[in-house]
């Protein structure tokens, strides 16, 4: 998803980005939380190339890209350029804002993952269809290729399927009452962990 915005960037504001003065104006700052642009400043101190900037940058703020504030100058002409996949009927509008909320679920994953914290209450099939989705808007090839690799469908569907209809929800403690093992929960993060990493490239 980051190359996928950074190609809109490039288009508007050169290859080097970055370093572009009106772009960096039109990033928000914030004096609690998030703030994008000392992400930006952050990440250009540490790499010289537009190449090295963009992985150093968080996922948030690739997320936050795909805010309202940039449907004019930004998405507006280029976000089915860059995402030539998505549902054609659907206006340009409303096609940033899914986009928008699907980062968000994927960002709520990946957080939790991060942080060794339970994802059994989630609805783990449809975070994963979420970021096949996002792939597939991108590239039909690679979400292909990504499809015919991944296990956690696998793991989910054969491992949990003493939960009536993948429904997590009801289990306070899936490990204690032996629906999952605790390798199994190391292993579904993981694999969930490299399918947000082949997101986040594109």
């Amino acid at each position: 998803m980051r190359n996928a915005v950074s190609d809109a960037l490039e288009a508007l504001y050169g290859p080097r980005w970055p370093w572009n003065a009106t772009f960096e104006r039109s990033l928000p700052t914030a004096a609690i939380g998030y703030d994008p642009r000392n992400d930006l400043h952050n990440a250009r101190r540490r790499a010289p190339t537009t190449g090295k900037v963009i992985p150093e940058l968080k996922f948030v703020f690739w997320q936050k890209m795909f805010t309202g504030r940039y449907d004019t100058r930004i998405w507006d002409p280029h976000l089915r350029r860059v995402l030539p996949n998505l549902d054609p009927p659907k206006s340009v509008a409303d096609l940033r804002k899914q986009t928008y909320a699907q980062l968000e679920q994927v960002r709520l994953l990946r957080n939790r993952i991060a942080h060794h914290e339970p994802i059994f209450n989630r609805s783990l099939m449809d975070d994963h269809q979420t970021i096949h989705d996002l792939v597939a808007a991108r590239c039909s090839i690679t979400a292909g290729w990504l499809k015919s690799y991944e296990r956690a469908t696998a793991i989910i569907v054969n491992d949990w399927e003493t939960v009536d209809d993948n429904d997590q929800t009801e289990l306070l403690d899936p490990i204690k009452q032996g629906v999952v093992r605790d390798d199994q929960v190391h292993e579904l993060g993981d694999v969930f962990a490299g399918d947000l990493d082949a997101l986040l490239v594109l």
